[in-house]
């Protein structure tokens, strides 16, 4: 049985979450219609009119949470949060940190460590080969100008499967490396549904290319030697006038830590650790919840 090739996680009962550790989606708008405030246009960034009280938390590179992560980049948006990659201060390793919008749902966090234990069927570890869903490793509060935003923390992942492909010539993975992909994904669903979960929006652009373990242990400038320095985009109001409180002073284009689909292989022993995959490639469930129901 191949194992260990991707998390999976769910909602139930209506609970509408977006758990992007995903790489940022294209967002066009330059305004949001709730928002008064126009934006001037900053491609591949969340939508800035988001950034108002029930909204998005503002984030600049190194700000601290929770007296214990540094953000150093960013890896993604989605419609209910912002996730970044982060130096753990406490334990000197990288992380994903998610921050939910205020108006999103905090029991996203409890869902997720219900299905770590359960799927484990005991407390959540860190290098299980089976895991189907992202691993909560912390989690806690942000009560900001925008409101209070429930945050976690969790492994960081490299890109979505969407992605991979975008960045492909061929779009197509390798025969191996697809049939484990769809073995897996089959697998992950099943263990989501004996649990009384479904998922609400499942495709590729929701499936996550995980980075090995090795990658947590980086340090800042590797980290921007290997994949480039951030660059922030200052954010002006179409007026001209003063920003709102609340939104950013920069927007940040996410971080691609990932592959051409057509350069992600696997070894041919499949299912130990996350080290044992072609340059360190495991395949790592993905998040994305909406309108998912029991």
């Amino acid at each position: 049985m191949i194992k260990g090739l991707f998390y999976l996680s769910l909602s139930r009962h209506h609970l509408n979450f977006n758990l992007a550790l995903h790489r940022c989606s294209i967002r066009r708008c330059i305004t949001s219609m709730a928002s008064p405030v126009r934006y001037n246009f900053i491609e591949y960034i969340e939508d800035l009119g988001r950034y108002k009280s029930g909204g998005y938390h503002p984030v600049h590179l190194g700000d601290q949470f929770y007296n214990r992560y540094r953000a150093i980049h960013k890896l993604g948006h989605g419609t209910y949060s912002t996730t970044w990659l982060a130096r753990d201060q406490k334990i000197n390793k990288l992380v994903a940190v998610k921050i939910g919008t205020a108006d999103s749902n905090p029991r996203e966090a409890d869902i997720l460590s219900t299905l770590n234990a359960t799927a484990k069927g005991g407390a959540p570890t860190r290098d299980r080969q089976d895991d189907f869903f992202p691993p909560i490793l912390d989690r806690f509060e942000i009560r900001g100008v925008n409101g209070i935003h429930p945050c976690y923390v969790t492994l960081p992942a490299r890109a979505s499967l969407s992605d991979a492909k975008e960045g492909s010539y061929t779009r197509l993975f390798q025969l191996n490396v697809a049939r484990a992909l769809a073995a897996q994904l089959a697998l992950s669903v099943a263990c989501l549904h004996h649990q009384g979960f479904v998922h609400g929006d499942l495709h590729l652009g929701n499936v996550l290319l995980r980075s090995p373990l090795t990658f947590q242990d980086i340090s800042d400038q590797e980290l921007y030697d290997r994949y480039g320095r951030p660059e922030p985009e200052p954010v002006t109001r179409v007026d001209g006038g003063e920003l709102p409180l609340g939104v950013p002073s920069h927007g940040l284009l996410a971080l691609w830590l990932g592959e051409p689909s057509d350069k992600v292989a696997l070894q041919d022993s499949v299912g130990n650790h996350y080290t044992h995959y072609t340059k360190g490639f495991g395949v790592v469930g993905v998040i994305h919840y909406t309108k998912a129901f029991r």
